[in-house]
């Protein structure tokens, strides 16, 4: 099963308040050049050491802040993946194009 980093904090009684980490906007060169699947394990990782509680609480805070990172950025990939998705439709003589998908 896989959670989310804010699941995990909401299902354990951890109080969520908005507080940024770092510098909280930037997400880190080393993820920068991860691609999706990269990212999406190394966050099931994450996930998975705070779930099973196998690192103190430093180093949760720590490990938190990469996990939230590497939320954003498999986001954005998600994102920009969905942008170049396209339809393929058939118009009223039978004919087929290709359309942006909505992103919805």
């Amino acid at each position: 099963m896989v959670y989310t980093l804010d699941l995990y904090c909401a299902g354990a009684g951890i109080p969520m308040t908005k507080k940024k980490l770092g510098d909280g906007g930037s997400v880190p060169t080393d993820i920068q050049k991860m691609d999706f699947e990269e990212a999406f394990k190394d966050l099931e990782e994450i996930v998975s050491q705070l779930e099973d509680g196998s690192v103190g609480l430093e180093a949760s805070i720590g490990i938190y802040a990469r996990g939230m990172h590497l939320k954003r950025h498999c986001e954005s990939k998600l994102t920009s993946a969905r942008e170049q998705v396209e339809m393929i439709v058939a118009d009223s003589e039978g004919g087929l194009s290709t359309e942006p998908a909505n992103s919805e």
